[in-house]
């Protein structure tokens, strides 16, 4: 079986951010069939909005992803 590793990405990131809305999770997914579509059935049906409201998103995503490596990071070292 072919590894799916954006498959992977989303369960992680459902795992690890439980504060992370259903619906955030919901978009990633929507984006990540957008983009099979458009790699496999056809070009060109991604906006240059829906393009930086993506960009936008994982922005917010990587702030809330470093703020969660440095809590715990932290917590590694009390030990």
């Amino acid at each position: 079986m072919k590894s799916l590793p954006y498959v992977y990405v989303l369960g992680q990131i459902e795992a690890r951010f439980p504060n992370l809305l259903e619906v955030d999770a919901d978009y990633l997914d929507a984006c990540r069939k957008k983009r099979n579509e458009t790699e496999y059935d056809f070009a060109g049906n991604v906006s240059e909005d829906e393009v930086q409201e993506l960009l936008d998103f994982c922005q917010e995503l990587k702030i809330e992803v470093k703020a969660w490596l440095r809590k715990i990071t932290r917590s590694l070292f009390k030990r």
